[in-house]
Order: C-alpha cells, then structure tokens, then sequence
C-alpha cells in the first residue's frame, strides 16, 4: 500500500473516524438486499409498488447520510460515502424504470415504421422472405447434380462428420504432437508421422477435390472456425480459405456469422466447384438465416446464393406481436433517450453535487460509471446495437488509458517532502481519497482490458504476449507514478501470468515426458519467483527514489534521467 494510504483517516474536529464494525455493515448488507428485492418484486406486482419502494428508499439513504454526518461530525465517514453511493445509484435505478416504463408507450412520430398515427391504420409491408434451411435447395441451380441436391437437403452435424482423411496417399488426422498439443498430423505411406502447419484443431467436413482439401478447424489460440486448404504435394500445409471475420467481408455487411458447416465439391463438371453452408444472424434484427455459399476456391470468386435478405427480413411487422426486436424504433429510440436524461444523468449530477459540497469521494464511482453509461447508450441511439462489442472494447481500454492519464497530470500537483509522505491536511484528506478511489476503480478495468483486448492468457500469439508484458511496465510504472496500491496489484497479477507462460514455454522446448515437463515448469517458475521476490525488495528499499524517476519520466525531465543523483 503506497505510504499515504497508510496514514491514518482524518475524523471531525473533536475525534478520530470510526467504523461501524462487522455487525454494522453485516447489517447494512442485508438490509440493501432486502431492498432491491422489495423493488424488483414489487415491479414485477406493479409498477407504482416497485417504483415506491425505490423512491422511498434513495430518500431514507439520503436522509441517513445528512444525519449521521450532523450528528457525529464526520466520524463515520467511510459509512457516509456508501450511502450517498447508493442513494445516486437507486436515483439512476428510478430514472430508469420510468425510462423502461413510459419509454416504449411514448408516441413515436414514425421513427421506427410503426403504427400510421395519421389514419389510424397499420402500415403494410411486403411478406418477409422464407430463409430456413429447407428452403436451402432452392437456391441451387436448375441444372444441380443429385448429389449436390442431396447435399443441399441433408441436415448434418460436426459430430457426423469424419475427424481423419485420406489424401495424396497420406492419411490426415486429428492428434497429439510431441508436446502434447491437439494439432492435426499426417501419416505417409512409409510411415512417417509429421504435424501439420500451423497447429489445427478439431478438422472436420472434409472435402477433396483434385488437386485441394477442403476441411473446417480452429487455429489454435483462435478459438474460430474458418475453411483451411492443403493442395497435393505439400500435405503438411495448411492455407487458411475463408474465416467467419472475411466471409463477412464478403458478404459485405456487419451481419453476425453464428456457423459455418457441411463443406462439398461437386465434380459433376470440369470445373470443380465448393459449396458450403453458413448461418447467420441479421445485424438490425434477431433473424436468422441458412444460405449456401459457392466457390471457386478463391475469396473474391466467393458468392452468397442467396443474395442479401436482412433488409427486408428486419421490416418490424405490425400484425405480428411476437416480432419484438424492432417492434417500434422511434419508442426504442425515445426510451434510450429517457434512461441517459432520467437516469445516468441525475445520478451524475446527485453525485458531483456531493462531491463539492460535502468533500465526499465515495460518489466518483457513480461519475465513473456513467460516463461510461452514457456514451454507451449514446452509440446505441447512433449505430443501434451494430459493433457493440467492439465499440466496447476499444472505448472502454481508450477510457481507462484517459483516466490514467489524466490522474497521473493531477499526481504532478503532489510535491512531496524529500524525507516521505506528510499527513495531509484535513481540507486536502479528501482529494488524497478521490484520488485513490479513482485509480482503484480505473486501475481494475485497464487490467481488465488489457486482458480483453490481447486474449491473454488464451491466445498463442507471441505479438499479444509481447504488448502484455508493456502493459505490465506500464502499470508498474503508473504503481510508482501515482503512489497508489491498485496498478501495483494489477501489475503483480500480470507478473504471475506472464511467469507462468514462459515456464511453460521454456519447459516445452525440452523433449522429455509430462511428468519432467512439468516439474522443469515448476523449477523455472521458482526462479521467476525468486527474481521478483528480489525486484519487490529493491523497490522497498529504493521506493523514493523509483517515484521520482516515474515522475522525472512521465515529465520528461531528461536532466534527472539521465542524472539518476539529482533524484
């Protein structure tokens, strides 16, 4: 814990702080759960008994807060911040219940091709096309082998499909290398045994032509299908076709690939062609669709036999109750609005208001979270659900780096005696808590993401592990920087994953058994322990130092850089 964390909490003017003690918030604990199930049960009764139950609790919190902090004059402070925490976030709780109340019964004006207001009819639209899979022959052509048409009918699964081949007088299989790695591997004739590259897992629907293999697996670490071909000759290659990411390319849409399956060459001709099957789900609606896919080998002779089909599948359909993704896009739209104005909104604005006047830190948690909220909902009213994954993926690892950045400008502002820290002044006891508060909070979601956005520790790319360990530095880095315990937990946690990847890479360049592999794993992973145990030490005794030197970094003062004696 940096050293002031360590001081001791500033209380009212007549005594120390004081905590209410397990009991107390035992106590607090259950009577919060209690409440949100009153809420919850009663919306489910009605909406005036759960709307109610909210209401009157944000004010018993706010009314408990302000009394406690007139009475005991800041003794129990920490308990003060929860509740005013609480309070703005039922605030939020209400606003959006309302939002989710009157929001889909508000007029919509026509925005989502609703009901015609005007004439007080439904509007019309054409039937929606027929796109399940028995209608999957249909789009073959006219003049189809049996076969391919027998194919097109058939309703087959993974589990039917063959795991080996045989291919170019070489059998083809799914096994385990020497390293005992799922991959598949290749028997020869005279019986050689190689493995294929790259390591593929789990090869199924496989499909010969003359001169290729067609088959289905997962690049290791990917963890998606794609189609892989091996041309004769070279039987222990393996080329990448077409993936569930560029086959949306493709299709030149943002639609949301759920399978790809049932490979076939039909050889009714000179010119062999591949078929598969695809479904998928349509970006603007919860419709999903079976097609069939021709090829001729080659992504841009790639081609959908059926053609685009989501813009009328997600025509929001009047007569039909059931059809409630999209039932109305103006109510959708006008509820997105109610839930930032009725409820993030306030809840903000509650908890900056209790921030100024009281020198409360506890409510940056409710600012934090709806920023995110709103910007969230605000690509949602842009864009609709389209791309929300990767919207969120990269706005909240560009948010967290932000805040990052922006506290540690605020950590410039701490210009600590020489000598260590100083008790803060009370006046100043509560910016020294809003700041830890806030590296907490945004410390957890940049690790967090940092692990999201690199696929650590799933992936086997070496690129991700490299920018990994950066990050590490980095929030070691941002540990010293800004004087705070969070980045250095998160830095410690990526130290551990990263110790334990390269045991277990070392120890997989030894050819012995498991039980030798992984003892050499346990003995590496040792020594690794024992470097940072004796890096945790250095940083004890020379932490004064190595926080200037983050400071003399982040500032880019060269003069103390590069004279290490000026620190």
């Amino acid at each position: 814990m940096a050293r002031n964390e360590l001081n001791a909490p500033i209380a009212g003017d007549d005594g120390e702080e004081h905590d209410v003690g397990v009991l107390g918030w035992l106590g607090f604990i259950i009577v919060n759960s209690a409440a949100w199930g009153m809420i919850g049960v009663g919306h489910s009764i009605i909406f005036v008994i759960g709307f109610g139950f909210n209401l009157v609790y944000a004010l018993g919190l706010m009314g408990m807060a302000t009394w406690l902090e007139k009475r005991d004059n800041g003794k129990f402070r920490q308990f003060v911040n929860l509740l005013w925490v609480l309070a703005a976030a039922f605030v939020c709780v209400a606003g959006v219940t309302i939002a989710a109340k009157i929001g889909p019964e508000f007029p919509s004006g026509g925005g989502g091709g609703g009901h015609d207001s005007s004439s007080g009819n439904h509007s019309t639209h054409p039937p929606k096309p027929d796109v399940g899979s028995h209608t999957l022959p249909s789009l073959l052509p006219n003049d189809a082998d049996a076969k391919l048409q027998d194919w097109a009918k058939s309703v087959q699964y993974d589990s039917h499909s063959a795991s080996f081949v045989l291919f170019d007088d070489h059998v083809l299989f799914s096994g385990k290398n020497g390293k005992n790695e799922g991959t598949i591997m290749q028997a020869a004739s005279n019986g050689a045994i190689k493995e294929v590259t790259p390591k593929l897992q789990e090869p199924s629907w496989f499909a010969e032509s003359k001169d290729s293999l067609f088959f289905m697996a997962d690049e290791k670490g990917s963890y998606q299908r794609a189609i892989w071909r091996i041309n004769k000759g070279d039987a222990t290659v393996a080329t990448k076709f077409v993936s569930e990411d560029n086959l949306g390319e493709v299709m030149q849409s943002k639609d949301d690939i759920r399978d790809i399956k049932q490979l076939f060459v039909d050889k009714s001709n000179s010119n062999e062609t591949l078929y598969f099957k695809v479904n998928y789900k349509c970006a603007d609606c919860y419709d999903y669709v079976d097609t069939i896919f021709r090829s001729d080998a080659t992504v841009s002779g790639t081609a959908d036999l059926r053609g685009e089909v989501c813009s009328m599948l997600c025509i929001p359909d009047d007569h039909n109750d059931n059809d409630y993704p999209y039932y109305d896009r103006g109510n959708d739209l006008v509820t997105k609005y109610l839930v930032v104005f009725l409820g993030l909104i306030p809840m903000m604005a509650l908890s900056g208001f209790v921030m100024a006047t009281k020198h409360l830190h506890g409510p940056v948690l409710n600012l934090y979270i709806g920023v995110i909220g709103v910007v969230v909902i605000t690509h949602s009213i842009m864009f609709n659900e389209a791309g929300i994954n990767q919207f969120l993926k990269w706005f909240l690892s560009l948010y967290s780096a932000v805040v990052y950045i922006a506290l540690g400008i605020w950590s410039l502002q701490d210009e600590s005696a020489p000598h260590g820290f100083e008790r803060p002044d009370k006046k100043d006891h509560w910016l020294e808590e809003l700041r830890t508060w806030s590296v907490a909070v945004n410390g957890i979601l940049f690790c967090f993401m940092v692990h999201i956005v690199l696929e650590v520790p799933i992936t086997e790319f070496g690129g991700s592990w490299f920018l990994y360990s950066i990050a590490i530095l980095v929030q070691l880095f941002l540990a010293a920087l800004l004087k705070r315990i969070v980045p250095m937990i998160c830095g410690a946690q990526g130290l551990f994953v990263m110790a334990w990847y390269i045991a277990t890479k070392l120890s997989a360049f030894a050819d012995f058994g498991y039980e030798v592999r992984a003892l050499t794993t346990m003995a590496i992973l040792a020594v690794q322990g024992v470097v940072i145990i004796a890096g945790a030490i250095y940083y004890s005794k020379n932490r004064m130092r190595i926080e200037r030197f983050a400071r003399a970094v982040f500032t880019c003062d060269t003069e103390k850089i590069q004279s290490p004696g000026l620190l």
